[in-house]
């Protein structure tokens, strides 16, 4: 088929009704400024937002996805920039499964959601049951791949949910954003944590000139924090492996064997 013809029928697929209609759902979701296209600060915001997909990620999707090289996703690209995301989220997720598929059988429980959620985004127990059971759409009482993708945006937008709160709280001078002195006082006050190691963590996740750190690099921070504190509470530990261990959130209490996946290099 020559050119032309393939434009022609690239033309009438993405004006079908059903297309228009996706077309207009991932504009509106990616175009932040709402100017009718997305620039790639834009596509790397919301693939991070969303799915915590790497900047160069992002970048590599939207020049593939950018096919007059205009430095815009435009309306007719779109739908091939929001199939690339999918595609790197399918494989990341896959990843995250083969990691945290503790027995081996290719899906995931509760406890294996909870256990592989709680250190990276903080979640209650109470949060991941309703994620989870909202995302198991044949009521099975386990993830597979595909319904982990739903699960794991569920809880991205949950701890994104927590982390405006924290920024209501800890955010004294009212930029919307955490500088370094507030990120050291919610260290200490939430995780127990010094300022010195708040801020080797705070350099590492914040890329701003200003030195701050907004609600989605907070989300980072306060992973780290938890990694921190985890390991802390295991290095205190004086009683058997089988006791339970209260982490220094004051949340929730969580079995050793868990915190020992987390931070194995203690005890190698």
């Amino acid at each position: 088929m020559s050119r032309p013809w393939i434009s022609f029928a690239t033309i009438i697929i993405l004006f079908s009704p059903t297309a228009v209609g996706i077309v207009n759902r991932y504009i509106t979701h990616y175009d932040l400024t709402k100017d009718g296209k997305v620039d790639s600060r834009e596509l790397r915001t919301i693939a991070y937002m969303d799915h915590k997909l790497p900047p160069t990620i992002s970048d590599d999707i939207f020049r593939k996805a950018d096919r007059n090289g205009d430095k815009f996703i435009d309306r007719t690209e779109i739908i091939a920039a929001a199939r690339l995301v999918q595609r790197h989220v399918a494989l990341a997720t896959l990843r995250w499964l083969e990691d945290h598929d503790t027995d081996g059988d290719g899906l995931l429980n509760e406890v294996e959601l909870f256990e592989s959620i709680y250190m990276e985004l903080g979640l209650s127990i109470k949060d991941v049951k309703s994620c989870f059971r909202e995302s198991d759409v044949n009521n099975d009482k386990y993830l597979t791949s595909s319904e982990l993708v739903e699960t794991l945006h569920c809880s991205r937008l949950l701890a994104q949910k927590e982390a405006k709160e924290l920024l209501k709280i800890y955010d004294t001078d009212g930029d919307h954003r955490l500088n370094i002195r507030e990120a050291q006082m919610l260290a200490d006050l939430r995780y127990d944590i010094k300022p010195s190691y708040a801020t080797i963590v705070f350099e590492d996740v914040s890329h701003r000139t200003d030195h701050t750190i907004n609600e989605l690099e907070l989300i980072d921070f306060l992973t780290k924090l938890r990694e921190q504190a985890a390991i802390a509470a295991l290095n205190k530990l004086s009683v058997s492996f089988s006791t339970p261990v209260r982490l220094t959130d004051n949340k929730y209490f969580l079995p050793v064997s868990f915190e020992l996946r987390v931070a194995p290099r203690k005890y190698q």
